[in-house]
């Protein structure tokens, strides 16, 4: 199993995979503001990279909340993936 200091590394790359980018193009507040890749067809293609990468399914709430890297990794850590710096953006409610 992968350790916990390797899953932020991870979800950037699987994102990275999903909007067909480099890696280190993305940061924490990388969005659709600022990435011209993450378009719908973008948004869809990250799902399955990062579905795939740790093993999860997301809804459809969760995937609307899709909005920044932040954000997804708030939403695999509620899914229990350890991060190792937990990042403290909140969800919509």
């Amino acid at each position: 199993m992968k350790k916990s200091h390797d899953n932020h590394q991870r979800l950037v790359e699987a994102i990275a995979r999903g909007l067909g980018v480099r890696p280190g193009n993305l940061h924490g507040k990388s969005s659709q503001e600022n990435v011209k890749e993450w378009d719908s067809l973008g948004i869809v293609r990250v799902v399955a990279e990062v579905e795939a990468e740790f093993r999860v399914q997301f809804t459809l709430l969760e995937i609307a909340e899709f909005l920044n890297i932040e954000l997804i990794q708030t939403i695999l850590a509620e899914k229990g993936i350890k991060f190792a710096k937990p990042k403290t953006q909140k969800r919509r409610e």
